[in-house]
């Protein structure tokens, strides 16, 4: 899903980045000087617009997002408590689990940027080391359904429900507006169809019910970020089959 934006950004970033911003083009020395700049950049933010405005959408911008979560880390990273380096940890490795069924080196890139957007974000709001990553993409005190108290039962679960979560919504927020419609109706029956596709019951759920729900869900968000505006349509393009075998991702 975010490959289209990420393209737009990048043929634009010339046009719309001060000329202290300048990028130049993808090649090695370029790459070092880009190094250097984000290095030399004297905050946070200014190191962060830089590698937003820069990011080539490949395997490279690893490189790039270290040298400018280092910068933002020293910003907070010590006078975080064990429990909020913790949580730290925890949404940087949300942002690995993602992407990590997705092939080539663009979302490597959205990997590695939505780990600088972290870093970006504990640096700016303090306040933030103090929230731990939502045990579920809604609130699990008012969980009711078969599928949402299986969510809610299992940690692994209730992280690939937050991040399937986000994608959705990032889904739903790129669409056009004459997409939105449908794909909210094809994220609803796929919902739907997921207590009877993995054998979900009023009772506990087992272990095997839960793998197969965290399979779907990863398969899912995949989908959703994989897909973009560009395609025959979104809701055409994330229910198309997925032939992938079944095997759930390590999850954070």
């Amino acid at each position: 899903m975010h490959s289209a934006v990420l393209a737009f950004l990048l043929g634009a970033a010339s046009a719309v980045v001060p000329a202290q911003l300048a990028c130049g083009s993808p090649t090695d020395d370029t790459a070092q000087a880009l190094d250097k700049l984000l290095a030399s950049d004297p905050t946070c933010a200014a190191a962060h617009t830089r590698l937003k405005a820069c990011a080539w959408g490949s395997s490279a911008d690893v490189q790039f997002a270290a040298i400018m979560i280092r910068k933002c880390e020293q910003t907070f990273l010590s006078s975080l408590s064990p429990q909020e380096k913790s949580r730290y940890t925890d949404r940087l490795e949300l942002c690995t689990y993602e992407y990590a069924r997705q092939e080539g080196t663009l979302y490597i890139s959205e990997a590695a940027l939505c780990q600088a957007d972290v870093a970006a974000k504990f640096s700016a709001h303090p306040e933030f080391a103090r929230l731990p990553v939502p045990q579920a993409s809604f609130d699990c005190s008012k969980a009711t359904t078969p599928l949402e108290r299986a969510i809610c039962s299992d940690a692994k679960l209730g992280r690939a429900d937050v991040v399937l979560g986000r994608a959705y919504a990032a889904a739903l927020n790129e669409a056009p507006a004459g997409e939105r419609p449908a794909l909210i109706a094809s994220e609803r029956k796929w919902l739907k169809s997921i207590p009877a596709k993995c054998g979900l019951s009023a009772s506990a759920p087992s272990a095997a019910s839960i793998d197969c729900i965290r399979n779907a869900f990863e398969l899912r968000f995949t989908a959703l970020d994989g897909c973009s505006a560009d395609d025959e349509g979104i809701a055409a393009c994330v229910d198309a089959p997925d032939d992938a075998p079944f095997s759930p991702s390590p999850a954070p």
